[in-house]
């Protein structure tokens, strides 16, 4: 059964694959959210800290 598992993995070293999709670039903003405004009913947020990760068909690879 070993040998059977082994030449699977062994088989599978150069598998070619083929992703279709949209790259997607997220956008995080990361901070604390200090008061609501008094405009509108919504969070003011002190932006400590920004970050863009890949996502979409680029999150696969």
């Amino acid at each position: 059964m070993n040998a059977d598992l082994i030449s699977a993995f062994e088989s599978l070293k150069r598998p070619r694959i083929l992703v279709l999709g949209d790259l997607i670039l997220d956008r995080y903003t990361i901070g604390n959210a200090e008061r609501i405004s008094q405009e509108s009913p919504v969070i003011v947020l002190r932006a400590d800290q920004r970050e863009a990760r890949l996502g979409g068909a680029a999150n696969v690879c």
